[in-house]
């Protein structure tokens, strides 16, 4: 399983739907679907039979992942990429053009009998392209760095962007990156130390899984639509924006869905039926499946934004719950909730949580532990 396709990229004529647009013609085309920002580093345009995305944003990892799945993965739905090239400072991506909706705006519209049918689907994609083994390493298909945006650094130290022998070298990258941003704002790297001290020796898996690594119903679009005539058994489900594929712990699928979840609806639920939480048996384990539920919490708890509406109404008559991220405002605090949440799942609870979490300081950590009140009125994200 090697990926590693020369650039330009350019499909026999006899393997195209038309004649490939230039550089210019994608330039110029009317029809943008995504990146009408005159300024956007990353336009998404349909010229002919063609979906070009192109910019200064985009990866040619992305072409290389299409190219991958399309030789290592035939169950697996994804674009197909006619063409792959680079014209000046820009990236050019021209890939079939999938006809159909996405996901996020069919869903609202969905019965429980439709959705399962979409849901099974999705299972066996995913059973297909989590089967294959790990190649000894976790990074991108070009055994490069990590691509999933938690492990780029400004200078490429590979201790934190990887390509990584062990998921808990993987940890230390996270906690060498939370450290760094701690010291540029002028914190304790309370984080980093958590990481440290309780994820990476419980999530020492060397064994490593592909992984789409950005489910989203966005990213999903349903082709065949049904008809008066048809039902939805007849539909095609393709996972579309591969940017970030690559190798990962058998447990990252799930995490990078839970990290985008945003809890107004049942898809975080549904996600379920389709994606493991705990991953592969060696991560079955106690302590590393806690560790792994765990690291999603942290990790969704990391992107803050003030959440006290959404927190009133998801939890409103119910408990109060732990707050990981004030938790973690205080270290004498820290391995005490750690060891709190592992052993009563209280982290099935902060799972709720929204992409949010407020930024408490020590003090106010301990009345989020007790459930007693406070302000997070002024509460800003990281």
């Amino acid at each position: 399983m090697e990926a590693n396709t020369k650039i330009p990229f350019l499909r026999s004529s006899n393997d195209l739907p038309g004649p490939l647009p230039t550089s210019s013609q994608i330039r110029e085309s009317p029809t943008i679907i995504h990146g009408v920002d005159p300024y956007a580093d990353k336009r998404v345009v349909i010229v002919g039979p063609y979906v070009v995305k192109y910019g200064k944003g985009v990866s040619l990892l992305e072409g290389q992942n299409l190219l991958f799945i399309e030789e290592n993965f035939p169950q697996v739905p994804a674009p197909k990429l006619y063409a792959m090239w680079r014209d000046a400072e820009e990236v050019f991506l021209v890939m079939e053009q999938i006809q159909g909706q996405t996901l996020d705006t069919l869903w609202p519209t969905l019965g429980d009998e439709d959705k399962v049918i979409i849901l099974n689907k999705l299972r066996d994609i995913f059973e297909s392209l989590h089967s294959p083994p790990g190649q000894g390493f976790f990074g991108s298909v070009l055994k490069g760095p990590i691509p999933y945006h938690l492990f780029w650094d400004s200078d490429g130290d590979p201790t934190i962007t990887g390509p990584f022998e062990a998921a808990s070298d993987m940890i230390y990258g996270l906690a060498k990156r939370s450290r760094a941003n701690s010291a540029l704002n002028h914190k304790d790297p309370y984080l980093a130390e958590f990481f440290e001290r309780n994820l990476a020796p419980a999530l020492d898996d060397r064994s490593a899984t592909f992984c789409h690594s950005d489910v989203q119903r966005k990213n999903i679009i349903i082709e065949n639509l049904p008809t008066h005539l048809t039902g939805f058994e007849n539909v095609r489900v393709v996972l579309l924006d591969w940017e970030v594929a690559g190798w990962y712990p058998s447990y990252w699928e799930y995490v990078a869905a839970f990290i985008a979840f945003i809890w107004d609806d049942d898809w975080p639920k549904r996600v379920e039926d389709f994606l493991p939480i705990y991953g592969s048996e060696a991560a079955q384990s106690a302590r590393a499946g806690d560790a792994g539920q765990l690291l999603t919490g942290l990790l969704k708890c990391a992107r803050c934004r003030n959440w006290r509406k959404e927190r009133q109404e998801m939890w409103a008559g119910s408990r109060p719950v732990l707050n990981v991220k004030g938790v973690l405002g205080d270290n004498k605090l820290v391995v005490r909730a750690a060891h709190m949440m592992m052993r009563r799942g209280l982290l099935q609870q902060s799972q709720a949580v929204p992409a949010t979490a407020p930024n408490v300081p020590g003090e106010d950590a301990a009345r989020a532990i007790r459930g007693g009140p406070r302000d997070v009125e002024n509460d800003r994200g990281e």
